[in-house]
């Protein structure tokens, strides 16, 4: 499935998948790398694609697209990705399903 996030100003988006929990960090993280980058010629703002299969992603953003929904926040959005089908998760049913 493909996730659209946007670089703005002195921001570092990230598309990660969620492994397990971590002491140290809180989640476990598998950084995944963009497909594809289409960047102003600073290279300070623009969009990333990311093609992500099934699983649990922490996004860094301001923006994210993915599958039809758009979500505008200033952190991090976790989405739940399981074939065709997207879901937003809160920070809590985060930590309870990689507890498991």
């Amino acid at each position: 499935m493909e996730v659209v996030v946007r670089k703005d100003y002195d921001t570092k988006p990230y598309v990660a998948l969620l492994t397990g929990l971590d002491p140290k960090w809180g989640f476990a993280r598998q950084f995944v790398p963009p497909e594809s980058q289409h960047l102003s010629r600073s290279g300070a703002t623009g969009m990333l694609t990311y093609d992500v299969g099934d699983g649990i992603y922490e996004i860094r953003s301001g923006y994210v697209a993915c599958d039809g929904e758009v979500w505008r926040k200033r952190n991090r959005v976790w989405l739940e990705i399981a074939g065709d089908e997207v879901r937003e998760l809160s920070y809590g049913e985060v930590r309870a399903r990689l507890a498991r």
